[in-house]
């Protein structure tokens, strides 16, 4: 048996097929029984595991995302209940994705960017869009409500560049009314607390099979 002593490498011992007993360095506390090899191959890779040989294999941080909501069900079932509130609120579900998108996309969260331009797609959301999004500015593809959102959406998640300039916030008025707006607005700070959760427990998106 192997035992996990920080994240952050990925190689693995002598071709065989071992199983490990798992310490999580952000839930030093969890109880993870013990792991085999094969389980990891559907993930990315990013752990190390000490004194191993050349093998690379996927990542194990998936177990301390999954266990964030047993340490913390309180704090995590709060968070879900913000994303239960946005599913009832009179914002279109495309414009909700392109928010996430792009605060993901900010933020550097690859779990949430995987996400959400699945989702979006399946919405209808066109590759174009998709693609152009982290460069909105520069293109034809947005409508000015999109683009009033988006400008919102960056002020918000990097707050402490601008503090959401006044020409922001006014842009979204001509478009959308109070309520809307702090819809809005609720919308931005719940995709930046998943990307914080995703990126502090290593949230890998899965490998897709070919």
């Amino acid at each position: 048996m192997k035992r996990v002593t920080s994240l952050y490498s990925n190689e693995i011992t002598n071709g065989e097929t071992p199983s490990f007993s798992v310490y999580c360095p952000i839930f030093p506390t969890l109880a993870i029984p013990p792991i085999d090899y094969a389980c990891f191959l559907n993930f990315t890779p990013i752990i190390q595991i000490g004194d191993v040989s050349r093998s690379t294999f996927s990542s194990l941080c998936f177990l301390c995302h999954k266990s964030a909501g047993k340490v913390n069900p309180n704090g995590y079932a709060a968070t879900i209940g913000l994303e239960k509130y946005l599913q009832t609120a009179s914002i279109d579900q495309k414009l909700k994705e392109l928010i996430k998108i792009r605060a993901s996309q900010i933020n550097g969260c690859a779990f949430c960017i995987d996400k959400h331009t699945k989702d979006a797609r399946k919405m209808g959301e066109t590759e174009q869009r998709i693609y152009a999004l982290n460069a909105w500015r520069e293109t034809p593809f947005f409508t000015p409500e999109e683009r009033a959102v988006l400008a919102l959406t960056e002020g918000v998640t990097l707050i402490t560049e601008g503090h959401v300039p006044d020409e922001v916030y006014s842009e979204v008025r001509r478009y959308f009314d109070e309520t809307q707006t702090a819809e809005l607005i609720m919308a931005i700070v719940t995709i930046n607390a998943w990307n914080r959760i995703a990126i502090s427990t290593r949230k890998m998106p899965p490998v897709e099979q070919e």
